[in-house]
């Protein structure tokens, strides 16, 4: 599918996925894992290094709020939603998540991983993950290593329809835009570092402090509607180049990783991420089949975020142990992309297939029953 670039779509049409966001996408979700595996094997001791996988990490996630945000206000632009769409809305969206999510939380139950063991774990807290309603109570009661930011996504699913009606004035999409920036500025120079030490990641993922991004992601939309201009990869390439080298001399080594994660840092980071989320949704792919590679890393990235811990899981124990870091990371990393290329072919995509099946047929049963009135 290529990009469109002829602006907003007419009325009763559905605009084109922007492939360049979902190649960035797929890279974000690369870093996360990259991110998470350098921590179990401890490949990147030195400081510079560290300190910039963590900041690629952090800011990847929060990449992937603004491009939830843009693809939405993308996608949707100009839908009226009446009940029956918004019942297929969220068929779509559930059967999009939820399937590899349970996954997810079955295999971290096998594995005893991180959240999904122990006292914490109660009958409540089940429902709300089964439900996907955890975010509404705090991102944090995810039962899935990094499940706090898709329940913080789940949340924005379920605002959509609100968001998409204010987006029919311009003035009022900029408005709230500026409206969840003001509301997270308290979080990020103040709730968070005030929080006792135990408690600064759960003040970190709190709603307030992101939800900005996903509108920011709309107004990313907005603007490739009104300007026609696109940038060729190459230019793509040496602006990424430019911003992590100015990155990389601007921040220097941290051992904290909560330092990048607020004050000043963050809004740096903010803003760079959003320029480079700008940068892809602006950018003239070159040919499908050299990018093919890219492509189907994209297609892949829910997979590769949710099932790294496990991939590592299963590696880990194979390891001699002389087996260097680095290598531990390699091997790390090709089992991911394997686990997630079996999980999208056995679970992403036929779930994503049988959201879509209910929903048209849903569409259709609407149809029949209009023209039988």
């Amino acid at each position: 599918m290529r990009i469109s670039t002829q602006g907003q779509p007419a009325a009763g049409t559905r605009a084109e996925r922007v492939e360049a966001l979902d190649i960035l996408r797929g890279l974000m979700a690369l870093c996360v894992a990259i991110y998470h595996l350098g921590v179990w094997t401890r490949a990147f001791e030195g400081a510079t290094a560290r300190s910039a996988v963590v900041v690629l990490g952090v800011y990847s996630v929060e990449g992937f709020f603004l491009i939830s945000g843009f693809c939405f206000f993308h996608l949707y632009a100009g839908q009226r939603f009446d009940w029956q769409e918004l019942r297929r809305f969220h068929q779509k969206r559930f059967f999009r998540i939820a399937p590899l999510y349970y996954v997810a939380m079955a295999l971290g139950a096998v594995f005893a991983f991180d959240q999904a063991v122990g006292p914490r774990v109660t009958p409540m807290r089940v429902v709300e993950n089964l439900t996907m309603t955890f975010g509404l109570v705090h991102p944090n009661h995810a039962m899935v290593l990094g499940g706090w930011s898709i329940g913080l996504e789940y949340v924005f699913y379920l605002v959509f329809p609100l968001l998409a009606f204010i987006a029919r004035s311009r003035l009022a999409l900029y408005l709230l835009a500026g409206a969840l920036v003001l509301w997270a500025l308290p979080y990020n120079f103040g709730v968070v570092q005030e929080a006792a030490e135990p408690r600064k990641f759960h003040a970190y993922v709190q709603i307030p402090n992101h939800a900005f991004l996903f509108v920011l992601g709309a107004l990313v939309a907005d603007l490739r509607t009104r300007i026609h201009v696109r940038i060729p990869a190459l230019a793509l390439l040496a602006a990424l180049v430019v911003i992590a080298y100015g990155a990389a001399l601007a921040q220097p080594p941290f051992l904290a990783h909560l330092e990048v994660m607020i004050g000043m840092a963050r809004a740096k980071y903010v803003a760079l991420c959003t320029l480079v989320v700008l940068l892809f949704a602006f950018t003239k792919l070159p040919s499908a089949r050299m990018i093919a590679p890219l492509v189907w890393l994209g297609e892949l990235s829910y997979s590769v975020y949710l099932m790294h811990p496990f991939a590592w899981r299963m590696v880990e124990p194979l390891f001699a142990p002389d087996v260097s870091p680095q290598a531990r990371l390699v091997t790390g990393l090709i089992a991911t992309l394997a686990l997630a290329a079996l999980t999208w072919r056995l679970i992403e995509r036929p779930s994503i297939a049988l959201g879509r099946l209910l929903a048209t047929r849903e569409s259709a049963s609407a149809g029949i029953r209009q023209t039988a009135h």
